[in-house]
């Protein structure tokens, strides 16, 4: 599964065995480090993010505005680790610098970003554009800076995403697909430039379990509930870390109340959202699509369908809290019976 930089897990594992600040004088009690080691201590992709962060920046004082949440009692044993080992070195003016540790960048490369010809009307496909599918490569290269391995599932791939992942990463894209089309695209590049990239054929609509091993996932279901909670079900099956995962959606499409339902059976099965980030992706609009033909129709030609954006969507990231009960996640899916039903509710609100 994931592999980490090999300072950076050395690292962790002298971290595993501190505490925090206020743990080790008068609050000091058996009851209280178990309580921390469950609920607080941070796991080995939380340490490589907090690791990132430090390296970002030259004094403590930024670490306040780096966009995270920061508590002095639980950062302390990693600086003071840091200090130990001689990666953390401070001047007179209270800036530092932490050497010699690496963190994963996005790899420049001359080839240019594939984008799906002619999408299937049949299954829904609609691919983004090719800007957004660099700012999905570059969100997992952020999330995972020292890793230095990693599985990355895709549950369906109109977008080509798993191509850029091969080219500008070190982590291996494992592509759910069922379109024979997306599957030759994607084996056609991957074979060319000796990308390694693998591919699974599969009826993502069917409810059956998936036997494979992901370390995070990131999906762009269909946009109503059913159809992004059957796609959730076997991207959580196949979880082997209590991670991220990363899930796009319009959230004008699915309405207050199909948000609502989806947060509440991924809340009841352990699974809550870290960050929402709104219009994170763009889509063009596809020639062979109603949407253009709607529009000439409706204003001739004083619109040009090419030059605007069909929609946006966000980004959704999740994280597992506890062992999850799927059995919850089928049971909401199993009421709904036409996942490509857009305005179907099944929600009492």
């Amino acid at each position: 599964m994931a592999k980490i930089d090999s300072i950076v897990q050395e690292l962790y594992d002298k971290y595993l065995k501190k505490l925090p600040l206020d743990l080790c004088k008068e609050n000091f009690n058996s009851i209280n480090v178990r309580g921390w080691k469950k609920n607080v201590q941070l796991t080995i992709f939380d340490f490589c993010r907090i690791l990132k962060i430090l390296k970002l920046n030259n004094n403590l004082k930024e670490l306040t505005r780096s966009g995270i949440d920061l508590d002095l009692d639980n950062i302390e044993p990693i600086i003071s680790l840091l200090i130990e080992e001689k990666i953390m070195i401070f001047d007179k003016k209270n800036h530092y610098a932490i050497e010699g540790l690496n963190y994963n960048k996005m790899k420049n490369v001359e080839s240019k970003i594939n984008i799906l010809d002619n999408p299937q009307k049949e299954f829904h496909q609609f691919p983004c554009s090719k800007d957004s599918v660099l700012k999905r490569v570059q969100t997992l290269v952020d999330d995972f800076p020292f890793v230095t391995s990693l599985k990355i599932g895709l549950l369906g791939d109109d977008d080509l995403l798993s191509v850029e992942i091969a080219r500008r990463t070190n982590f291996q894209p494992i592509v759910f697909e069922i379109d024979q089309l997306v599957i030759n695209k994607i084996k056609s590049i991957a074979n060319k430039e000796r990308l390694n990239i693998k591919i699974v054929k599969e009826d993502l609509i069917k409810i059956v379990l998936l036997k494979h091993k992901l370390d995070t996932f990131i999906t762009d279901p269909p946009y109503t509930v059913g159809g992004i909670l059957t796609f959730l079900y076997h991207g959580i099956n196949c979880l082997k870390t209590k991670d991220r995962f990363y899930v796009i959606a319009n959230q004008m499409f699915l309405g207050y109340s199909g948000i609502y339902e989806i947060l509440k059976n991924l809340i009841n099965a352990g699974i809550y959202p870290i960050k929402i980030l709104n219009a994170y992706n763009e889509y063009p609009n596809p020639d062979n699509y109603r949407e253009s033909t709607d529009i000439i129709n409706r204003y001739g030609d004083k619109i040009d369908p090419s030059q605007i954006e069909n929609s946006t969507s966000s980004l959704f990231v999740f994280r597992i809290y506890k062992d999850y009960d799927t059995g919850k996640v089928i049971e909401t899916i199993l009421k709904e019976k036409n996942i490509y039903d857009r305005y179907r509710r099944f929600s009492n609100v």
